[in-house]
């Protein structure tokens, strides 16, 4: 074997390695991308929930039959969020004390309201 052959199989398997890891992050950030959308779906909901249950106290509304169907689309979606999430390999978060957001466990302040993580 020369050795335009040895450095032929050696870039031909570098560049199959490279392709499977550019993979492998491409579907990673999908799913990520993914989660991301079903947290802010699960937060819209929680607002309309709250927006209901104001109705509720200061106008006396009638939003059982509302808040009851958003509580269950968010059930479904924190379903759909830990789907996501196992498929990403249940990555370690820390949870912000005052807001409550996940942030990645090696970061120092909430990436959603900047404070101090413990």
């Amino acid at each position: 074997m020369t050795f335009f052959d040895s450095a032929k199989k050696i870039l031909t398997k570098t560049a199959k390695d490279a392709a499977k890891v550019s993979g492998e992050i491409a579907q990673q950030t999908k799913i990520k991308f993914k989660a991301a959308q079903v947290k802010d779906e699960i937060n819209t909901r929680y607002a309309l929930i709250g927006e209901l249950y104001y109705g509720v106290a200061e106008y006396e509304l009638d939003n059982a039959d509302k808040i009851s169907q958003l509580v269950e689309e968010v059930t479904a979606l924190k379903e759909q969020l830990e789907s996501l999430e196992s498929e990403l390999g249940g990555k370690k978060t820390k949870k912000c004390s005052f807001c409550g957001n996940d942030n990645d466990v090696e970061a120092e302040y909430c990436s959603k309201c900047g404070t101090k993580l413990e």
